[in-house]
This record gives C-alpha cells, sequence and structure tokens, in this order.
C-alpha cells in the first residue's frame, strides 16, 4: 500500500507528456508511491506505458476528465492537464493544472508527497 499520485495528460508521446512520464519515473521523490497516467484514447501510443515506471489507463472519450470535471485547454482543444496527489485516507492533498508546464506538475506533486505522512493506501479503494 502506498500513497497515491494520479494525473492526466492529454497525448502520450508529445514532448510535454514525455517530459511529464519522465519526470515522475526519474525523480526519487516518488519512491514508495504509485504513480498512475490517465490519457485520452487519441493519445494513446504502442510502447509509451512500459518506458515509464507507473500504470497509465485510458481515458475513453474523455469518460474520466468528465466525471472529475478536468477542464479543456486551448478552447478545448486539447485534454486538461491535471496532477493529484492522494494521501493514504483517499483524501485529495494537491490538485495541480498546467497545460505547458510539465515539470511544474513534477515540482508539485514531490512536494505534496513530501509533506504526506509515511503510511499505505489501497488504489484499489477508488477504483
Amino acid at each position: 500500500e502506498s500513497d497515491q499520485l494520479d494525473r492526466s495528460s492529454p497525448a502520450a508521446q508529445a514532448p510535454s507528456c514525455t517530459k511529464q512520464a519522465a519526470g515522475f519515473s526519474e525523480s526519487s521523490a516518488f519512491s514508495g508511491v504509485e504513480v498512475v497516467g490517465i490519457r485520452n484514447d487519441k493519445g494513446v501510443k504502442d510502447g509509451f506505458a512500459e518506458k515509464y515506471a507507473q500504470r497509465f489507463y485510458t481515458d475513453e472519450n474523455d469518460a474520466i476528465r468528465t466525471e472529475i470535471g478536468i477542464p479543456g485547454d486551448l478552447f478545448g482543444l486539447l485534454g486538461g492537464r491535471e496532477t493529484y496527489v492522494v494521501d493514504k485516507d483517499g483524501t485529495v492533498v494537491l490538485v495541480f493544472n498546467g497545460q505547458l508546464n510539465p515539470e511544474k506538475h513534477v515540482e508539485a506533486a514531490a512536494e505534496a508527497v513530501e509533506s504526506l505522512p509515511k503510511g499505505g493506501f489501497d488504489l484499489s479503494s477508488l477504483l
């Protein structure tokens, strides 16, 4: 069991998505934290998920973004990019939104994770 970090991004292998995925995978701040990427069905590229130390879910028809309420960016042309940090009790402790600054997602999430008490979290309780 671990704390949870969920992130949404518009398209796998776009430069900003690649930076964000690499940042979460390479940072030691997320050791012991389950990192989950959510990408829209148009952004799925073969082999992308296997390159990074996180799980990816495909957001068919933007159903997850719609249910959570993640707004689109650039007048709806791009799916929203948001990062959430969820503590072991299932409480959202960070929501970070920003389409064009993937590195800031990693920085903000690392700070939030570092402030969390150590302990477990069961992802299956949310799915």
